[in-house]
């Protein structure tokens, strides 16, 4: 890979970005935000005790639409989410470059809104199985109370014996078929559940949950991790926006083609009540303190109040267009 073949990297310059918080107050909003370093991966420390800066340029992940009509996400593009994140790389000394003989990282962009997933007692199987449930029940019930009356007939012997014996033989068919009902709508559900579960772990894993996946989903319900994991699920089962930083060792990739990541960044908030573009430059000013350094698992932070604003950088290139 060269300045010459086409690609999706970005250079920006943010000689002109800002970010201002108006208040420092906390607001009711908590960010979760997971980061992971490369075990080769230590920034060298300045004297000033700052870090070396990193030079970087931009690579388009990809964005994660979901079936919501949100305007606050949907009509944000590529270079607006990149104008949110490059003053905070900015904070911790990484630099943004369009020389590719100089540049150190290849940050890869992801951004988006989880799909809420639908929860298992509003599945057709789960209501159906309910209701057939209710209908078992009765029907045993009814059979308890029918063989009763067969046995009392039984003692008195005649006619009503055979009529008795008669409707306890069809009372019990009908239980068999409702048990019988019950069993397959048992087993959807499983198979429901099932692939809930593994829907459940995919999206824990995309927002950065796999601590907190691995450390709960085999402690019993009643337990304190029974109840985080209920926690966690219920979060993962909701709307979230979420923006995912990838840090590639850029020269690796562009002399011998190969992938070697450094750094990651995964952070989210709830969708529910806030908009994705007023609340970005926020989380990820928040998150920044993550940027190339491990969290060690789920970290959360509430959102600061008042207005983060970005205002737009001087200079954006897309790297490849030269010829």
């Amino acid at each position: 890979m060269n300045s010459r073949s086409k690609s999706s990297l970005f250079w920006i310059s943010i000689a002109a970005a800002v970010a201002a918080v108006a208040s420092a107050a906390m607001g009711e909003v908590d960010e979760s935000i997971s980061s992971k370093v490369s075990s080769d991966y230590v920034r060298t420390v300045l004297p000033d005790g700052s870090f070396k800066p990193e030079t970087y340029t931009f690579g388009k992940g990809g964005y994660w639409s979901s079936p919501l009509n949100d305007t606050s996400i949907d009509k944000m593009d590529f270079m607006d989410v990149l104008r949110a994140i490059a003053y905070p790389l900015a904070k911790r000394n990484y630099v943004p470059s369009k020389d590719p003989k100089q540049i150190k990282l290849l940050i890869m962009v992801y951004w988006g809104t989880t799909h809420a997933i639908e929860k298992a007692s509003d599945s057709m199987a789960y209501q159906d199985a309910s209701r057939t449930n209710q209908e078992f029940n009765m029907a045993q019930s009814r059979d308890k109370w029918a063989a009763e009356e067969r046995q009392h007939a039984s003692n008195s012997g005649g006619a009503n014996a055979a009529i008795t014996n008669g409707v306890v033989n069809a009372d019990e068919e009908i239980t068999n078929l409702l048990e019988s009902e019950l069993i397959v709508n048992l087993a959807t559900i499983k198979t429901e559940n099932d692939k809930r579960l593994l829907e459940d772990k995919r999206i824990a894993m995309l927002l950065g949950y796999e601590s907190w996946w691995n450390s709960t989903m085999s402690a019993p319900d009643a337990s304190v991790l029974g109840k985080r994991r209920t926690d966690m699920l219920d979060e993962l089962e909701h709307y979230r926006y979420f923006v995912v930083l990838m840090a590639y060792d850029y020269q690796l990739m562009a002399k011998e083609k190969k992938h070697k990541l450094l750094w990651e960044a995964r952070f989210s908030i709830q969708q529910l009540k806030n908009q994705f573009n007023r609340q970005l430059p926020s989380m990820v000013l928040v998150a920044s303190q993550y940027f190339g350094r491990d969290s060690k698992g789920l970290a959360r932070q509430p959102l600061p109040t008042g207005r983060v604003e970005v205002k737009p950088p001087t200079l954006i290139e897309l790297m490849g267009d030269k010829q």
